[in-house]
This record gives C-alpha cells, sequence and structure tokens, in this order.
C-alpha cells in the first residue's frame, strides 16, 4: 500500500458531483481520469477552470462556472452551408448573408439566430466572414474528429474561446462527462498543490487570459455577450494534497512559460508535457498501491531494423499497461489484512457483516446489489467485487496508459506490430524545451530525462537492463547515438567534438530570436 496519505473522500453520491458504481479507482487516482479525454481537452478542461478562478486556489470545495459560447460554436461547428454559398462568380455580398442567415435559422440550436444578423453589420464583406470562420474550423483542437458540433473547441486563442463540453438536443443544453470527465479539473489541482503555484498563477494568467489576441477580438465579435454556464460546478476529487509529481508538473509548466516562445506556440509543447506528467502520476499511484519499482519508459529510438532495445522497450510499455489493472485487485484484495474484515469473517452473520465492510470502503454492495448475488461467504463477495470491479476498469481507466502514450507521442507502432515505447519528433521538442535553456551537455540531457521522467534511452541509465542481460551496452550506446542524429535533423543538436555535443534550442545560437 502506498504510504502517501489520502485525502478524506467526499460523500460520493452527491446529486451531479461523484457518480459511479463504486470508490474504488477513484481511491488510487481521484475522479475522475477518462480515457476519452484527451491530453487537449484536459487542457482546455483546466482552463476553463482557471478563467473562473486564476489564483490557482487549492481549496477541495472550489466551484467554478464556466462558458459555454453556443453561438460561437453554432457559426464554427454547426454551419455546413458555405460550399453552396461559395460560387464561382460569387454571390454579391448582401445575397450571401441573406442565404446564410436563412439557413442558419433553421439549424441554429439552443442560441437565437435573429442574433446572428447583427454579424453583418460588423463583417461586411461575406466571404472574409466565410475565410475566418473555415480559419477557426482548420485550427480547432482535434477539429477532424467525428464529435458532435457541441463537443468540438476552437483553438485557444483567449478568454473568448474558452468554453466546456455540452450535450445539446430539443431539451437544451447540458454539462456533459464524456470528453470533459474532470481530468482537466484535477490537473488544475495538481498546479494549485504545487510548491510554484504562487509563482505560477500569474504568468499563466497574464499570458492566456490578459495579452488580448487579435483572434480572440474577432472571436468576441462572432460571439457577442459571453454566455456562463447557468449553476457553478464542483471540481473533481483528488486523493493526495502534496506529491513530487505535482512540483516538477508545475516546475516544466514554468520553465515552458519562460522559454522565449510567441504566446501560443508554447502550448502543443505544454499539452505534450502535461499528458506525459499525467502518465507518470497513472502509474506512480498504481505502483504506489502494488509495492514496486520505479516507473520507467525504455524508449526505442526507431531504427531501419529490430534492435534488442525494441524488445526491451516492449516489455516496459507491457509491464506498465498491466500496472493499473495490478492496483485495482490489490487495492481490493488488501481488505482482507484489516481488523474488520477478519472481524466480519468471524460474526454470527459473516456475509452481512463482510458486505457492511465493502461498502464502508468501496460502495459496494448496496442493499439491491446483495439480493441479486448468489454467493454465501465474504471470500465469494469479495470475488464478486473484484470481477465487477475488472470489468469497469478494462472499459475506460484501463485504456488511459495506452491511450495517453499514443497521444502524447510517447508510443509506436512503427516497424511492429505490437505497441512499444518510441518517441515521436513531437514529443523530442517538447522535452528539450521543457528542460534546456539555451544549451545542455548530451549526457547531461539523458541523465535528466531518467531522472525526472523515468525516460530510459542511453547505456548511462539502462544498467539494470544491461545487468540482467536483456540488451547490452552496445545496444542502448547505438540507441543514444540514433537520438542524436534525430536531435540533430531537428535542428536541437550540436556537435562541437567527438566528446562534446550540446542539445540546443534552435534559436540559441543567434541570441535568443526565435527560429522561422
Amino acid at each position: 500500500m502506498t504510504s502517501v496519505q489520502r485525502m478524506p473522500r467526499p460523500f460520493v453520491h452527491a446529486p451531479g458531483q461523484f457518480d459511479g458504481a463504486f470508490w474504488i479507482e477513484e481511491q488510487i487516482w481521484g475522479h475522475r481520469f477518462y480515457d476519452e479525454q484527451t491530453p487537449w481537452l484536459t487542457f482546455l478542461e483546466f482552463m476553463a477552470v482557471f478563467q473562473h478562478d486564476a489564483s490557482l486556489n487549492s481549496a477541495p470545495d472550489l466551484k467554478y462556472k464556466p462558458q459555454r459560447q453556443l453561438r460561437l460554436r453554432n457559426i464554427v461547428f454547426n454551419n455546413p452551408h458555405f460550399p453552396e454559398l461559395q460560387r464561382d462568380p460569387p454571390l454579391p455580398d448582401a445575397e450571401a448573408w441573406k442565404r446564410w442567415l436563412a439557413l442558419m435559422q433553421r439549424g441554429v440550436s439552443q442560441t437565437d439566430p435573429a442574433g446572428l444578423a447583427e454579424l453583418q453589420g460588423r463583417i461586411p464583406e461575406f466571404q472574409d466572414f466565410a475565410r475566418l470562420v473555415g480559419y477557426l474550423q482548420r485550427t480547432a483542437i482535434e477539429g477532424n474528429s467525428n464529435k458532435r458540433w457541441s463537443s468540438k473547441f476552437v483553438f485557444p486563442f483567449g478568454p473568448t474561446a474558452l468554453y466546456e463540453d455540452l450535450r445539446v438536443n430539443d431539451g437544451g443544453a447540458s454539462n456533459d462527462r464524456r470528453f470533459f470527465a474532470r481530468s482537466g479539473e484535477l490537473l488544475y489541482m495538481m498546479l494549485a498543490r504545487a510548491k510554484a503555484a504562487p509563482q505560477l498563477a500569474p504568468l499563466l494568467k497574464a499570458r492566456f487570459l490578459e495579452e488580448g489576441s487579435s483572434t480572440d477580438a474577432v472571436l468576441r465579435v462572432l460571439q457577442g455577450v459571453n454566455e456562463p454556464a447557468p449553476d457553478y460546478k464542483p471540481v473533481g476529487y483528488l486523493p493526495y494534497a502534496t506529491l513530487d509529481e505535482y512540483d516538477v508538473l508545475a516546475e516544466d509548466w514554468l520553465f515552458l512559460l519562460s522559454q522565449k516562445l510567441p504566446q501560443f506556440d508554447v502550448l502543443p509543447h505544454l499539452v505534450s508535457m502535461t499528458g506525459l506528467h499525467l502518465l507518470i502520476y497513472f502509474l506512480r499511484r498504481a505502483v504506489a498501491e502494488v509495492g514496486d519499482g520505479p516507473v520507467t519508459f525504455v524508449c526505442e529510438i526507431v531504427s531501419p531494423r529490430k534492435t534488442a532495445v525494441r524488445d526491451v522497450a516492449l516489455r516496459s510499455f507491457e509491464r506498465n499497461q498491466a500496472l493499473p489493472r495490478v492496483a485495482v485487485e490489490t487495492l481490493l484484495m488488501s481488505v482482507r489484512s484489516t481488523p474488520e474484515w477478519q472481524h466480519a469473517i468471524s460474526d454470527p452473520e459473516p456475509l452481512l457483516a463482510a458486505a457492511a465492510v465493502l461498502d464502508s470502503k468501496f460502495d459496494w454492495p448496496q442493499e439491491d446489489d446483495l439480493k441479486s448475488l448468489s454467493v454465501a461467504t465474504p471470500e465469494g463477495l469479495l470475488k464478486e467485487l473484484v470481477e465487477k470491479a475488472l470489468t469497469r476498469h478494462k472499459q475506460h481507466v484501463g485504456k488511459i496508459h495506452g491511450s495517453w502514450a499514443r497521444f502524447i507521442g510517447l508510443s509506436s507502432r512503427r516497424a511492429s506490430q505490437r505497441v512499444r515505447y518510441a518517441p515521436t519528433d513531437s514529443l523530442l521538442k517538447a522535452l528539450v524545451f521543457a528542460n534546456v535553456s539555451p544549451r545542455m551537455e548530451y549526457k547531461e540531457f539523458l541523465r535528466r530525462l531518467y531522472d525526472r521522467y523515468g525516460i530510459v534511452i542511453g547505456e548511462g541509465q539502462a544498467q539494470s537492463f544491461i545487468e540482467s542481460e536483456e540488451a547490452d551496452l552496445e545496444d542502448f550506446a547505438e540507441n543514444a547515438a540514433r537520438l542524436e542524429e534525430r536531435l540533430t535533423s531537428l535542428g536541437l543538436m550540436h556537435r562541437l567534438s567527438d566528446g562534446c555535443a550540446y542539445v540546443q534550442l534552435p534559436f540559441a545560437a543567434r541570441g535568443g530570436k526565435i527560429d522561422g
């Protein structure tokens, strides 16, 4: 069991706050992480909370009121009419506006179509309007997904672009927890509980909420008056008051925001590093439950031919993939060693007594559950709970490691039928920008990746695998050499001599000027 003290859990069945048939995964990781909420959507949900309270408020009972911006979303994502209006030669502006407004009159949802007419006065040339909306569609977050229009998000150009996920139908609009599943709320609390929160909060506020952008000004024209949600929402439940993982996450955010990058160029790096940190949190909490060794990611730098490092990277991935399931089972089976369970199994009514113990610890079984079960012993009841919990785990939480590793570019099937850790160029860039300013000796960079994130690439960090003869020193040395080649091709590496190589930012050699 983990030695980190968990915070008191909230009342599980508070209406609309904490759902689910059990309180098991939530004890290990919080409420909640969800595989369909990608790191980008996690960041957007975080910004919805941060927009409401930019102080990084660490109060566990924090509530916030996100924006809805339904008019903006209708214009950008519930608007398939431009192809039939963009003709050659184009329609006169007045006629194009008239036809578009008539089409939108029949198609908009949960916003006043009559209010759209004011856009013609603000943007008289219809083709300019169409190009603007097309730009917002092309730059949308995961814009090519097949999500419903009310679950699509414009790029976070500024405060107007921040809003919550919604389910929209004839009955109205309601908050949905499929794509904004609370992971962003947990991210907010992690950063709020980090030691660097007082330094991070004003920097984030200045960068994303106060620095006005021309695109956000245009979004204000499209949206008109902001639309706040009708009710305040409580944030989720994060079990641990303090963790090293929170501090390292906040340090990386501070480091990235201090880099000489344009306002929005830093966002992909922030999202990639946030996804990596959440993955580390997810796996380390599982390891703490299981009582296993440290979390590591043995990364193959992809080679044209199969290497011994590839096999180690495959096993590294598979071990980490199994950890969350083992953690759930370990937590459940640990009840056997508690005094409450020992008293229950010697009770005159052991089944009822055992059910009371499980209900107090895991919110199961409820009275109706117990009536429908065909078990006769405490051990049978516990086995039933384990089976149900693992079935639930497979549906979403058990997929998080694989989904997030793929999304941030940490894992790949390239040149192999099986998934292993093999970082993409985008993740490598994020790792450089989050750790190097303006340059760092290459071996020190490899050590830092291992010490900070558990990433194993070169021979210096692979001693345990070399000693166990899973691969030899030369295999990992070649792996490190391939990474050097990759970084060089990305403009992130400079070798002065055979014994002196530096990882550097692409603008370091030009006195801080941004590349491109």
